[in-house]
């Protein structure tokens, strides 16, 4: 029984990443949840200065799980982080993994699940 919740914890976590990872990819590319683009943004500051916009209020708008999860992995080791971002952000190919300060296939496997087990503990 509690080796099957550990299971579905790891679950739990890892499809909570892949959101993680589709809005930080999504965040990077510039289209978050935001409703307006970089670059309408900068052209309404350049039209309306500072307080013809309210850009700081706009892009908090994340879900707090959302918040709380980047939380999370901001505590964790930088090579932790790495491969979490790797595998659910960047989304990269097992032979581009060494450019990433991968030695090999094994070793991302090996840090990626150190990192999901660190996320539940």
């Amino acid at each position: 029984m509690r080796f099957e919740l550990c299971l579905k914890l790891i679950e739990i976590v890892v499809m909570l990443l892949k959101k993680w990872g589709r809005y930080q990819a999504r965040q990077e590319l510039g289209n978050g949840y935001a409703s307006k683009s970089p670059t309408e943004k900068i052209r309404e500051f350049c039209e309306l200065g500072v307080h013809g916009s309210s850009f700081a209020a706009e892009e908090r708008n994340v879900p707090e799980y959302l918040e709380l999860i980047d939380g999370r992995i901001a505590q964790l080791p930088q090579n932790y982080m790495t491969a979490i971002r790797v595998r659910f952000v960047l989304q990269v190919e097992r032979g581009a993994l060494c450019s990433f300060g991968f030695s090999s296939v094994a070793a991302f496997e090996i840090c990626l699940e150190k990192a999901i087990n660190a996320l539940l503990g």
